[in-house]
C-alpha cells in the first residue's frame, strides 16, 4: 500500500514538472494564435463578438456546455434582436487530457495570470484595429474568474469596448470595478460565490474530480432581465 501511494505521488510530481514547461511554452502561444485568428475573423464579419469561457478546466466545447451554452445562446439572440450581427468565439484554457490539465494547475491557482494577460493584449490590439467592434466576454465559475482577471488588465480606454458578464464568480476573487462588467451570484445564494464552505466541502467529497455544487447552476429565466438591461445599456455603436 505504501509503495503504491509513493508511486502515485511520484507520478503526480513528475507529470506536474514535465507538463508545466509544455503548457507555458507550447500551449499558451499556440492557443493564443489560434484564438486570435478566430477572433479577428469573427470581428471582421460581425458587430459584436461574444467570447465564451466555460467553467471547470475550460475545455468544454460550446455545443457540449449544457450548463452555460443555453444562456450564451439567449444572450446572442438578445443582442441580435437589438439589430447587431453577433458571433460566439470559444476560448479554451487548456486541452482536455490529464497531462494538459496538470500543466494548467499553476494558472488556475494564480487566477489565470498569464492567460488573462495575453487575452487582454489580444483584445487591446483588436480594438485598435476596429474601434466600432464591441466585445462581450462571458464566463461561468472559473470562466468568470478568467473574464474578471482579463478585464482588470485592460486599459481604461479598452474597457469602453469590452463588456463582461460573469456568473458564479468564486468567493476568493474580487470582482473588477469596471462599469461595463456584470457579475451575477443569484443575489448571494450561489454557494461558490458566497463562500458556503460546508456545502463546497460536501460537493468535493461526494465527487472530487467533477464536483456538482447545488445552487451553482444558472438558468436563462433567472438572469434574463439583468442581462438584457445590461446589454441594452452598454453596447454602444
Amino acid at each position: 500500500m505504501k509503495r503504491k501511494l509513493k508511486f502515485i505521488i511520484f507520478s503526480l510530481v513528475f507529470f506536474s514538472i514535465a507538463s508545466w514547461p509544455w503548457f507555458e511554452l507550447c500551449f499558451l502561444e499556440g492557443n493564443a494564435l489560434t484564438f486570435w485568428q478566430e477572433l479577428v475573423k469573427a470581428g471582421e464579419e460581425n458587430e459584436v463578438v461574444i467570447i465564451f469561457n466555460p467553467g471547470g478546466w475550460g475545455t468544454t466545447p460550446f455545443d457540449e456546455a449544457l450548463d452555460f451554452a443555453p444562456i450564451v445562446e439567449n444572450i446572442k439572440s438578445t443582442i441580435e434582436n437589438f439589430g447587431y450581427k453577433t458571433a460566439v468565439v470559444p476560448y479554451f484554457r487548456t486541452k482536455n487530457n490529464f497531462f494538459a490539465k496538470i500543466g494548467s494547475v499553476n494558472e488556475f491557482f494564480t487566477s489565470f495570470h498569464s492567460q488573462s494577460k495575453k487575452m487582454a493584449q489580444n483584445l487591446e490590439g483588436l480594438i485598435k484595429e476596429d474601434e466600432n467592434l464591441d466585445i462581450l466576454m462571458v464566463g461561468l465559475s472559473s470562466g468568470a474568474t478568467f473574464v474578471n482577471e482579463t478585464v482588470d488588465k485592460l486599459s481604461e480606454d479598452a474597457k469602453e469596448s469590452v463588456l463582461a458578464i460573469g456568473m458564479g464568480l468564486p468567493f476568493w476573487n474580487k470582482s473588477t470595478n469596471s462599469p461595463n462588467a456584470l457579475f451575477l451570484d443569484k443575489q448571494g445564494k450561489d454557494p461558490l460565490s458566497s463562500g458556503n464552505i460546508p456545502m463546497l466541502i460536501f460537493a468535493l467529497i461526494k465527487s472530487p474530480f467533477h464536483p456538482k455544487i447545488e445552487g451553482h447552476f444558472y438558468f436563462w429565466e433567472d438572469v434574463e432581465d439583468e442581462i438584457t438591461v445590461f446589454c441594452q445599456k452598454n453596447i454602444k455603436r
